[in-house]
């Protein structure tokens, strides 16, 4: 078609006898793209996720650490399911990833009422914040929500 464009997802694709050995490491990437994140190069922290990923699909905190780039991207729906996958390698559930854990939950909560699904958004929040009482910040956030869906009871 004349004039038109077609959109595709570019997907970082890496060739193994152009990385180091230290960039095979997945624990490298996670922390390469941590250091993307605090510089606010998200593209470059997602793509350092994502191969970390394709080294290893079974660290959570890949997934945990891209779910949160993709936050603040405004990539909601891939971050529900970034949460989700991290959450499900996350098991069993105990006290050493009871913080990751209620973490990775009130992003998904966050992402939830972001794409306007407050009542679940609502939910999500208070099983984060059964597991992490005395952090205010999730309090705050569950007092926010349930003031918006006050407002717009009709969200879900």
């Amino acid at each position: 078609m004349k004039g038109s464009l077609c959109q595709t997802e570019i997907k970082p694709r890496f060739l193994s006898e152009d990385l180091r050995p230290e960039e095979q490491d997945p624990q490298w990437c996670k922390n390469k793209g941590d250091e993307f994140f605090r510089s606010g190069n998200y593209l470059g922290a997602i793509s350092a996720y994502t191969h970390g990923i394709t080294l290893s699909d079974k660290l959570p905190s890949l997934f945990a650490n891209r779910a949160a780039t993709h936050f603040a991207l405004g990539n909601f729906n891939k971050c529900l399911n970034d949460c989700s996958t991290a959450l499900e390698l996350m098991q069993p559930a105990c006290e050493m990833n009871r913080r990751s854990r209620a973490k990775c939950i009130a992003r998904r909560a966050a992402a939830l009422a972001r794409i306007g699904y407050l009542g679940k958004a609502i939910d999500e929040m208070k099983a984060a914040a059964k597991l992490l009482p005395e952090d205010q910040k999730i309090k705050q956030d569950i007092f926010d929500m349930e003031r918006a869906w006050e407002q717009s009871p009709d969200s879900d």
